[in-house]
């Protein structure tokens, strides 16, 4: 039976897919689906064909040996990434929820932490509203801030 792909993301969200302990990105659709290559480019011509129920129908042979550390690798940013698009937890806590279950051989291929950490506040920047720390973050007139009485309408805890 024919293997079934993963997918994942490349560091700029291009699609990308995991058969086999190699990753490859989209290169045309053909006839019996889409056909992803090696994504290691300049050093192998590794193909594969996939067709629309997430199937490998075609392989080309790589020049190298399978890296699976380096397809969890990627998998593990990309779910630090999705996890920072959501949550107002630390950039630590979203690192270190993302890599502590991840094996050694996966850990020797991640990113240095201060790259993964610049990276999960650049996303919780594009992805997250600012964080309220004043009255005035709301943006309410101050006719709207005081009773008739002079007393403050709106309290924040």
């Amino acid at each position: 039976m024919a293997e079934k792909v993963r997918y994942t993301e490349s560091e700029k969200g291009a699609p990308k897919v995991i058969p086999d302990g190699h990753m490859y990105t989209f290169e045309k659709k053909v006839a019996a689906g889409k056909s992803w290559r090696c994504d290691q480019r300049g050093e192998c011509r590794g193909r594969i064909t996939v067709d629309s129920k997430d199937q490998v129908v075609k392989t080309q042979e790589h020049s190298h040996a399978p890296d699976w550390g380096r397809c969890k690798a990627q998998e593990c940013v990309v779910a630090m990434k999705r996890a920072a698009e959501t949550s107002r937890a630390s950039t630590s806590a979203i690192i270190l929820s993302n890599v502590a279950r991840v094996s050694l051989e996966t850990a020797m291929k991640l990113p240095k932490t201060e790259f993964m950490k610049k990276t999960a506040r650049m996303v919780k920047r594009l992805h997250l509203p600012p964080e309220l720390t004043s009255l005035d973050d709301l943006g309410v007139p101050n006719k709207f801030k005081k009773t008739l009485k002079g007393k403050r309408k709106i309290l924040l805890r």
